[in-house]
């Protein structure tokens, strides 16, 4: 194999027609997610960044929490986990109710806790309750027919996977471990074995070449949902020595060297320093991630930060990561902003509702069956086709859902 170093190129602005869904939080740190935002460049040229999900705009009870000198301290139900597809056609997001839904592990476990799932179907703008559960529970993925594959804390010694609707419980392999699972593009589910090695449900190693890693290196895994080649990150050290991080591609055999990653030709991979790994290629070639990179920014104590943790696109056939534009400037607020999915364009965002919704109808009418009632917010695709009909103009677009019509152009920014 041949080892290529990913080099740092310029920033570069997110690609005019890519929108992305960010996970917010703090870097470094233990817990959840604190909600999601979109970010993208509107047609002025303008950065925007618009909240998604926020546990506190949800109408849901706050919770309650009395400290050791009896004072009471009420806060907004936390987020216990959520998934989307990789063009946020549909997210789903679990939120604690109340006790602790053992949100730190099961040593925080207890009877009283209430989980409340809620699903999205327009880009994480309208959120929709779907049911509440009587125990703790965490979303851990989404498959393609809108199953949701939960995490639920039954006891203080119990976790079971299972499948909503129905609450199928979902058997583990045999020596398998609780984290990380997940699940991909095909609905199948990944586990790890003792040694933190990817294997399937029958518990064979899902890359062959892998499975002889040291304990713990294989850390995250990326798969083109079409031809379900991937990307491995693999971290490898020695006693005494400096760790290095490898991007490592591997085709639908698992032999490794090949496949649709392999952009740089078969037989390479790439050194890296701290990578995570957000989604595959996009139509520019590009892996979007997030990754160190130097910064002039100052924390919050008056101390230079040296490196920060942001969105990048890798170009893994030239072997460079490129900061994306506005995160490493200090302009947007500083989170994890995990790159979670990307809503592609070209965007007309549904405006001059009163906070309401625009009609998608079947036809350029005003009078043609309504097909979807788009909320404000909400970035339709613009399919490149207008009409005009008495004094309007009608513009061709899509949901995020993909149902395709006609919405009156005068609600639209584009």
């Amino acid at each position: 194999m041949k080892v290529v170093p990913v080099q740092l190129g310029p920033a570069m602005d997110i690609p005019k027609d890519m929108a992305l869904i960010v996970e917010t939080g703090c870097w470094g740190c233990e817990g959840g997610p604190s909600g999601l935002v979109r970010v993208y460049t509107r047609p002025d040229g303008s950065v925007a960044y618009d909240s998604l999900l926020d546990p506190a705009k949800l109408g849901l009870p706050m919770l309650r929490y009395t400290a050791p000198d009896g004072s009471v301290h009420e806060y907004p139900p936390f987020i216990t986990g959520y998934a989307t597809t990789p063009d946020a056609s549909e997210i789903v997001a679990g939120l604690c109710l109340s006790g602790s839904c053992a949100g730190e592990g099961l040593s925080s476990w207890s009877p009283d806790s209430r989980t409340v799932l809620f699903r999205s179907t327009d880009g994480g703008v309208k959120w929709t309750e779907i049911t509440r559960l009587d125990v703790g529970a965490g979303v851990i993925g989404l498959r393609r027919d809108g199953e949701i594959l939960l995490v639920t804390y039954d006891g203080r010694e119990s976790t079971v996977f299972r499948f909503f609707p129905g609450l199928t419980e979902v058997m583990k392999p045999p020596s398998t471990l609780s984290w990380p699972t997940e699940v991909l593009a095909n609905g199948e589910i990944v586990w790890r074995d003792s040694n933190s090695v990817p294997v399937r449900s029958d518990g064979s190693p899902l890359v062959p070449a892998l499975a002889g890693t040291d304990p713990g290196s294989v850390s995250q895994l990326l798969f083109d949902p079409v031809s379900m080649h991937g990307l491995a990150t693999v971290y490898s050290f020695s006693p005494g020595g400096p760790g290095n991080y490898y991007l490592v591609p591997f085709d639908n055999t698992g032999l490794i060297g090949r496949g649709t990653f392999a952009r740089a030709g078969e037989d390479v991979v790439w050194s890296i320093d701290n990578v995570w790994l957000g989604l595959g290629l996009t139509q520019e070639g590009f892996v979007l991630a997030n990754a160190s990179v130097p910064t002039p920014q100052m924390a919050s104590n008056g101390q230079p930060l040296v490196s920060d943790f942001v969105p990048v696109a890798l170009d893994l056939k030239q072997g460079t990561m490129r900061p994306l534009r506005p995160f490493p400037e200090g302009t947007v607020p500083r989170s994890r902003n995990l790159i979670a999915a990307i809503q592609r364009g070209p965007f007309a965002r549904v405006v001059n509702t009163d906070n309401t919704c625009v009609n998608i109808r079947a036809e350029p009418l005003p009078s043609a069956g309504i097909l979807d009632c788009a909320a404000e917010g909400v970035l339709l695709t613009d399919l490149g086709l207008a009409k005009d009909f008495a004094g309007s103009t009608w513009l061709h677009v899509a949901t995020p859902a993909g149902a395709e019509g006609w919405a009156n152009a005068q609600y639209l920014e584009r």
